[in-house]
């Protein structure tokens, strides 16, 4: 006896992911992140602007402890 089992849609495999669409402007496509646990959710954009910041400082508080 073969049971007709549709596959899941797109859609489904979403909601059952818990996934999220976001559309970030350098990307042509939407990208599907989970659902950030308190709400916020940071965009591709963010992060990188955040990584900057974190290594420049760092970089600005070796440069002011090294002697050249």
């Amino acid at each position: 006896m073969a049971r007709d089992m549709a596959e899941p849609s797109f859609d489904d495999w979403i909601d059952q992911l818990g996934l999220r669409e976001v559309r970030d402007p350098h990307f042509d496509k939407p990208a599907y992140l989970r659902k950030a646990p308190f709400g916020n959710l940071t965009l591709s954009v963010d992060i990188e602007k955040e990584i900057s910041a974190n290594l420049r400082r760092g970089w600005q508080h070796r440069k002011g402890r090294v002697q050249l």
